[in-house]
């Protein structure tokens, strides 16, 4: 196992929705204790910007920086609860990479049951 010396202070890391890190580098990541935000759950957040300003858009009703902000923080403390929910489920507590990856195969899984 790696020791915390070889963090080079870095605490955290957030992938991009397009450019995640290599398997090996998450790997490296976790044996180092640095948490890592995967780009699902980055690519969910942008998906719920989307979703926000569809709304605003449709409603002709702009909100306040405010109230969008606290709206997109609500919907992302949503996201880290399913993924957090999703690891203790299936036993790998504090891997969010995990978490986002599974609860993103059952909530295709479940939309397809339902159209099936």
């Amino acid at each position: 196992m790696k020791s915390i010396d070889d963090k080079n202070g870095v605490i955290a890391v957030g992938e991009g929705p397009d450019m995640p890190s290599a398997p090996e580098a998450i790997v490296t990541f976790q044996e180092c204790g640095v948490m890592v935000a995967p780009g699902r759950t980055v690519k969910a957040g942008g998906a719920g910007t989307s979703a926000l300003e569809m709304q605003q858009n449709a409603s002709r009703n702009s909100g306040s920086v405010d109230q969008t902000d606290a709206r997109l923080a609500t919907i992302m403390r949503g996201i880290h609860a399913i993924c957090h929910d999703t690891t203790e489920e299936y036993g790998a507590p504090v891997v969010q990479l995990l978490g986002a990856e599974v609860a993103g195969l059952v909530g295709v899984a479940e939309s397809v049951r339902k159209v099936i």
